[in-house]
């Protein structure tokens, strides 16, 4: 993976200058389709005038004008909306194309990307994160293997909306139970840790560990099954790689490890990027955090092992 100065000299070397074809298509879509909104109150305004004097003049004319001129305006509405379609639809596939490039360029190895996919339900349930909820909505999905020792981890996240619905008095109503990045590391094998960090329904039956260092302890709430083996875990390397994520981000994570799995999820978006018109570095900076930082936190717990 490249680090971020490496990241941020692709980026301003490479990216920015490659999506300047983009810029330019997106601008001419925008041109068109003001054009065609133009001509549509224009016409619309002449079209009630017209109706006004000839419903004065002569009653067979307003007929007759009425029926041409709504055809008219019919089309013209119609090309109006076809342009502000096709500008979104040209708007969308550069920027899921701008974000594969972005992912590609960070991992530097072979992994998918699914625009419109997300994490199942069935995943999310099965951490226990979120005990009450009936629908997930999200969308940027990105799998990719993670490799450390002989340890392989198929790693998978995207953002997610997860909702819940109530009923009150026959009415639905639909709270949000949680919005943001949510990750899945399923390993092939053990590697024997059951630890909750930052989560509020944690296990109540593990033990609170407190690490030697104090600022670690001042954002992380560790409760684990065993001391010892969590002692072990919490090495530098580690403690580093989540205080490194959740200060970057400067949202609270929390992370989930049970034998072959690691759940991770923070209530921030994975791309939360600017890409209408001139994309800065600051919008693609959290991509970059999120997803080198959650893979070297999945490294650091396997070399815990």
């Amino acid at each position: 993976m490249k680090t971020l100065e490496e990241f941020k000299e692709y980026f301003d070397e490479e990216f920015v200058v490659n999506r300047k074809g983009y810029n330019q298509k997106l601008e001419k879509a925008t041109k068109i389709a003001s054009l065609f909104r133009v001509l549509t109150v224009c016409f619309t305004i002449m079209f009630v005038a017209t109706i006004v004097v000839l419903a004065i003049v002569s009653p067979n004319a307003l007929l007759y004008f009425s029926t041409c001129g709504t055809v008219v305006f019919c089309l013209l509405f119609a090309f109006s909306y076809y342009d502000f379609y096709m500008k979104e639809e040209v708007k969308e596939h550069f920027e899921n194309m701008d974000k594969e490039v972005l992912v590609s360029a960070i991992l530097e190895k072979d992994f998918e990307y699914e625009p419109r996919g997300r994490m199942q339900m069935s995943e999310i349930k099965e951490s226990a994160l979120f005990p009450e909820f009936d629908e997930v909505d999200g969308e940027d999905l990105v799998k990719v293997n993670v490799e450390e020792g002989d340890f392989v981890a198929s790693f998978a996240c995207s953002d997610v909306i997860i909702k819940e619905i109530t009923k009150k008095d026959g009415v639905a109503s639909t709270n949000v139970v949680f919005q943001g990045f949510y990750g899945r590391a399923k390993l092939n094998k053990s590697i024997g840790f059951d630890v909750d960090i930052n989560i509020a329904n944690h296990d109540k039956t593990f033990s609170k560990f407190e690490s030697e260092s104090s600022l670690f302890n001042e954002h992380f709430s560790v409760y684990c099954k065993s001391e010892n083996k969590a002692e072990k875990l919490f090495r530098a390397g580690l403690m580093l790689a989540l205080l490194n994520l959740q200060l970057a981000i400067k949202t609270p994570i929390s992370l989930k490890i049970r034998h072959k799995d690691i759940f991770i999820c923070a209530e921030k978006d994975l791309f939360t990027l600017d890409l209408n018109n001139k994309v800065l570095f600051d919008s693609v900076k959290n991509l970059f955090n999120e997803l080198t930082g959650t893979i070297n936190i999945v490294k650091e717990i396997i070399k815990g092992k």
